[in-house]
């Protein structure tokens, strides 16, 4: 049973009643009399029981059948779709509400994207356009306004309303295209035109033309000023909404849309008066550049960043013979000297890592095959935009500057050579100067000798007499008994102090003339008072009288007879007894001058006088005489070597020279002469010395 009414509910199902082909009415009712014919012949077979039912009965089975069969059919045929169309309807109504939702979305999204699009497009700097499939204006952003027109405007005006006159002809699509109707240009020769029709990579680019400017108050497109304006222009085309493609064919002349037609144009006005300018300016600038540089008489270059040769002027052509169009990338490389390749690399390479300038001395080959010398000089230059743009630089003929170094060179090794053994030869002249001072020194010293013996002389005859007179004494005491112990170790005391006298005079004989092998320091006065223990037998002699004063202040006191020690010392560095020399060459002119006015006027009596000072911490020695002084003609040569007053048989001219190499030199003063009163006056400046 369960079987079978699986296989009967089966047999009604949707997909059963589809199977059969059971859509329609008629068909349905034929099923359900065969259904109701097989249901019931069924029952009789399986249930003879039912055989003797009476005739309501079988109604009522009938009836039962039939309503089984019938309530499927009904909600297949009637209620099923009816349900159907009410679900679809449900749904469809959801979908609509879905739809007008996502459709406001995409409306309020789209309005957003409009007014940023205007907001971007109104930021622009350049005038943004749209024409028509006529050439009239159908937008323009808010850029147009610097032109001095409104938009309104100009909106459903032709383009030629701003546009220069004499250049709508030639960039007007109507008047354009006619004339190039099959013919094939190619993109390079295409025309450029304001309203282009073309799109993409074919579109018009960089046309240059004149856009009108009105000018303030002015109505009158007629009087309007002019800019000068680059116009990029594209076509604009329909959109095929099934294949969402643009899809166009042909060449210049004219273009033929496969799928949709051209609605028009859009384009960009950018104004370029300043670069234009710019550009005028800096062609101007090259050209000026250009006739500069062919003007200068060296090789000047430029460079691009990478080393490459940019430019050369017309002087470098015509010094390497190499024409310009001939690898100009490379134009040093071939007439660079081989020994100077390297080093050339390497300066380049470092000039151009750091941006710096840079000064190079190279060789190049002249036309004529002789290589030159040349100063390359280059510093780095940029453009606006770049932060390097390259070099620029100035080759100088240096070939005279470098045989001159040669020669210098060559010279100079010659003076090297000669310094080497004049190195020498002035260490032999100034050893044999230093031995010829010496012995000027000592033919001076033994010029006076003769002097200093006479006074030894005259110094030694007064203690003689006096040891005579006591010899002789002696012998009388002897002779009459009166030589006795005290009186003769009296007289022997006596004569020891003579010998110890005249044994003194010849030890200071013996030091003055004895030289000084180093400097040591002394007291002038000291030094000047034993010197005149000599001299004033000598100026007895000739009646002259010689005086030393010691200047305090501003009082002098007269030291002559004043025992050494009594007065105050003035120590100087230097030689002591070339000092002494000094002094007594300049004491002995003194004399000699003295002696010589003496013999026109006898009744003079000669005079020297000799005063020490200490001055600013120098020691001033001032030796004055009445001699008559110096002649004008002479005092200018007085201590020139081998010059002097007197005659040839009483001087040798060497005295005041020394005395000045002395000072001078030897002892870092100074000596100087010069006329004052009756007489000259010689000071001697020395420095003080600063005992530790």
């Amino acid at each position: 049973m369960k079987h079978s009414k699986w296989s009967i509910s089966g047999l009604f199902s949707e997909k059963a009643l589809r199977h059969l082909s059971l859509n329609s009415p008629v068909m349905f009712s034929i099923f359900i009399v065969v259904s109701i014919f097989i249901s019931e012949w069924l029952i009789m077979l399986f249930i003879p029981q039912l055989r003797d039912l009476s005739d309501f009965a079988k109604s009522a089975v009938d009836s039962t059948t039939l309503v089984i069969l019938v309530l499927p059919g009904l909600y297949f045929f009637l209620l099923r779709p009816l349900k159907v169309q009410i679900m679809e309807c449900c749904k469809a109504k959801q979908r609509l509400r879905d739809l007008n939702a996502e459709l406001n979305v995409k409306v309020c999204e789209l309005a957003t994207s409009e007014e940023h699009f205007k907001t971007l497009v109104d930021t622009i700097p350049d005038i943004v356009y749209r024409l028509d499939a006529e050439g009239r204006f159908t937008y323009l952003n808010s850029t147009v306004e610097k032109l001095g027109f409104t938009i309104d405007e100009l909106i459903g005006q032709h383009f030629s309303v701003i546009v220069s006159s004499e250049y709508v002809d030639n960039i007007s699509r109507t008047n354009v295209l006619p004339k190039l109707t099959g013919v094939k240009t190619g993109d390079k020769e295409a025309p450029k035109l304001f309203d282009e029709r073309r799109a993409g990579s074919r579109g018009t680019s960089g046309l240059e033309v004149y856009i009108l400017k009105k000018s303030d108050g002015e109505s009158d497109i007629a009087n309007a000023d002019r800019m000068i304006a680059e116009v990029n222009s594209s076509g604009v085309y329909d959109v095929d909404c099934s294949t969402m493609r643009r899809e166009l064919a042909g060449t210049i002349g004219i273009i033929k849309p496969l799928l949709p037609q051209s609605i028009g144009t859009v384009g960009v006005i950018r104004d370029i008066t300043i670069r234009k300018k710019t550009e005028d300016a800096l062609l101007e600038a090259v050209k000026h550049f250009k006739m500069i540089s062919d003007g200068i008489p060296s090789l000047v270059w430029m460079s691009d960043m990478e080393g490459g040769c940019t430019y050369v002027n017309k002087q470098w052509q015509e010094f390497t013979g190499i024409p310009i169009d001939d690898n100009l990338g490379e134009c040093l490389k071939e007439p660079l000297h081989p020994d100077d390749f390297e080093r050339t690399r390497e300066v380049y390479a470092d000039a151009f890592k750091h941006s710096k300038p840079f000064e190079l001395e190279f060789r190049l080959r002249r036309h004529d095959g002789e290589y030159i010398w040349f100063l390359n000089r280059g510093v780095p230059f940029t453009l606006p935009d770049e932060d390097f743009s390259g070099y620029i630089g100035l080759c100088t003929d240096i070939s005279g500057r470098k045989e001159a170094e040669n020669k210098l060179n060559w010279k100079t090794k010659e003076l090297e050579d000669l310094n080497q053994n004049l190195n020498t030869r002035v260490t032999e002249e100034i050893d044999r100067g230093r031995k010829k001072e010496q012995l000027l020194i000592q033919q001076s010293k033994m010029a006076a000798m003769g002097e200093m013996l006479a006074a030894i002389a005259h110094q030694w005859r007064q203690p003689l007499n006096a040891l005579g007179l006591m010899v002789q004494e002696m012998e009388e005491a002897h002779r009459f008994g009166e030589l006795d112990s005290p009186n003769m170790s009296d007289s022997v005391n006596k004569c020891m102090e003579q010998i110890t006298f005249m044994s003194r005079t010849i030890d200071d004989f013996r030091n003055f003339f004895k030289p000084s092998k180093e400097k040591v320091p002394f007291d002038i006065v000291t030094a000047i008072k034993d010197l005149l223990t000599f001299l004033t037998v000598q100026s007895v002699k000739f009646v002259i009288k010689i005086q030393f004063f010691r200047k305090l202040k501003d009082t002098i006191v007269n030291i002559t007879d004043m025992p050494s020690g009594t007065h105050d010392e003035i120590v100087v560095l230097g030689y002591p007894n070339e000092f002494k020399h000094v002094v007594m060459n300049i004491i002995s002119n003194s004399k000699d001058a003295i002696v010589v006015r003496l013999k026109e006027t006898p009744k003079l009596k000669g005079d020297i006088r000799i005063v020490v000072s200490e001055v600013n911490g120098k020691a001033l020695i001032e030796i004055k005489d009445n001699g008559g002084g110096i002649g004008e003609d002479a005092i200018e040569r007085l201590f020139e070597p081998y010059f002097t007053t007197k005659d040839a048989n009483e001087g040798t001219g060497i005295g005041l020279y020394m005395s000045k190499v002395i000072i001078e030199n030897n002892m870092n003063g100074r000596l100087s002469a010069e006329n004052e009163g009756e007489g000259a006056k010689f000071t001697i400046a020395l420095n003080v010395h600063q005992s530790l």
